[in-house]
């Protein structure tokens, strides 16, 4: 994995993609990002409710990292790639440190 931030128009990248597969997979927050979820919504912070469910910082309190680290695994093990959209860069930067981390090698 490499962390890129691209700002394209669709338009001009769908030839680009495979054939758009979209897996619905919900998850609870980890406990800490439930409470800052709560808070921002208390406050009326809508980005702060968005980035929310990566505020648990690792997989052991994030689920959701725990997931896109699991998906992006199974990919790599398989010879698959993944491509995941974020508005957040930091969100990219957070997961390729624990990637880096667990495997010593780039996704």
């Amino acid at each position: 994995m490499a962390p890129v931030y691209l700002r394209r128009n669709r338009k001009d990248v769908l030839s680009e993609l495979p054939e758009l597969e979209i897996i619905p997979q919900w998850m609870n927050f980890g406990e800490e990002e439930e409470k800052y979820y709560h808070q921002a919504v208390m406050e009326g912070k809508l980005m702060a409710m968005r980035r929310a469910a990566w505020r648990g910082g690792s997989p052991e309190n994030s689920p959701k990292l725990e997931k896109l680290l699991d998906i992006c695994e199974k990919a790599a093990d398989n010879g698959h790639k993944v491509l995941v959209f974020s508005f957040f860069k930091v969100s990219f930067i957070q997961f390729n440190n624990i990637y880096m981390e667990r495997h010593s090698k780039p996704l």
